[in-house]
């Protein structure tokens, strides 16, 4: 009886603990939104439609940002998990105070992929016949990796 008491008391407070100020989750980040936004609008240059975010290729795309970042091996974590999904673009470990914040490095970096061009990876990934997008971040003391997942 004890125990279930316990257990109960213990599924209570992660539950109340689930998505608190001190605790936010990774939906919270108005840079994974920002970076979905920032992504439609080139697409719009063009005459793509907008993607849809998508909190499970999110959470994918955080684990590749701090699974590459750790490796140091850009992609790495998406060939080596195959998510059966599009295509991938990424800016390892970027120097985030050159940006002052973490909202102008996405931006940068988005804007970075797009200046290839036509035929370049990168600017394909995001013109391409994807519906849904993710965005993952990791920083790692000065410095931030983003990664973008295309379905």
């Amino acid at each position: 009886m004890a125990r279930r008491l316990l257990l109960g008391f213990l599924l209570t407070l992660a539950g109340a603990c689930r998505g608190s100020a001190t605790t936010p989750s990774p939906q919270a980040d108005p840079n994974l939104a920002f970076c979905v936004q920032e992504t439609n609008r080139y697409r719009a240059m063009v005459g793509r439609p907008a993607l849809v975010e998508s909190t499970s290729i999110e959470a994918f795309a955080a684990a590749a940002a701090q699974a590459d970042t750790q490796s140091g091996v850009p992609h790495g974590y998406y060939r080596s998990h195959d998510p059966g999904f599009g295509a991938e673009n990424e800016a390892p470990n970027w120097y985030l105070p050159y940006y002052g914040s973490a909202h102008n490095l996405i931006a940068q970096a988005i804007a970075a992929f797009w200046s290839e061009g036509p035929g370049g990876g990168h600017y394909e990934n995001i013109v391409g016949p994807y519906s849904q997008l993710g965005c993952g971040f990791y920083q790692n003391g000065t410095d931030l990796t983003v990664v973008q997942d295309f379905r």
